[in-house]
């Protein structure tokens, strides 16, 4: 079984999804509860998060662009993945567990923090790219290290290490020139 959301969802409590779910084009999905992910949820299309609370155990993946407006929180033990992310200003996410995996890019202009890790989920294309905008923040605070894995890194933004972990840059893929990293702002 494999439900799909779509129509108009006003969420004022809690949506607990426990089987691989598909948004449906046209979804309306507001109000001021939270979405609970414990399973999949595939994004086949561009979508804008505007619910303020995600709490994210599973994966948020799919071929579409996901943007997560200002007022968002993505707490995130799982994967955040596929397709473009976007982040807007005015919205957090908290990275406890998990990985960020897009496919493609991650653009940054809110609140990232960090204790876990940053992949490219293929080897067989481009690395992702993560770009840390220059209103964005990322506090890379894991216990004992922050790894980012075949992704390719422009920060015109804020990154700050806040504990006295090591922060690993590595490409995992055997190719050459996978990794590169780029900084107009402060690290």
């Amino acid at each position: 079984y494999s439900p799909t959301l779509g129509g108009t969802i006003s969420l004022d409590g809690l949506m607990n999804i426990h089987a691989p779910a598909t948004l449906v084009s046209g979804l309306s999905l507001t109000g001021t509860g939270t979405l609970a992910n414990y399973s999949s949820i595939n994004v086949p299309f561009d979508y804008t998060f505007t619910i303020p609370t995600i709490n994210n155990f599973s994966s948020i993946g799919g071929a579409g662009k996901k943007t997560y407006t200002s007022g968002v929180t993505i707490n995130s033990t799982g994967v955040l993945g596929g397709g473009d992310n976007i982040i807007a200003n005015g919205a957090t996410v908290y990275v406890t567990g998990g990985s960020v995996s897009p496919t493609d890019t991650l653009i940054n202009h809110g609140v990232i923090w960090v204790n876990s890790s940053f992949n490219s989920t293929s080897c067989n294309t481009q690395p992702s790219h993560f770009i840390n905008e220059t209103d964005g923040v990322v506090n890379l605070n894991a216990g004992n290290s922050t790894s980012w894995h075949n992704t390719r890194i422009t920060n015109h933004g804020q990154m700050n290490k806040t504990t006295g972990n090591v922060i690993s840059f590595a490409s995992d893929c055997n190719t050459a020139g996978s990794f590169a990293n780029s900084s107009t702002g402060t690290l």
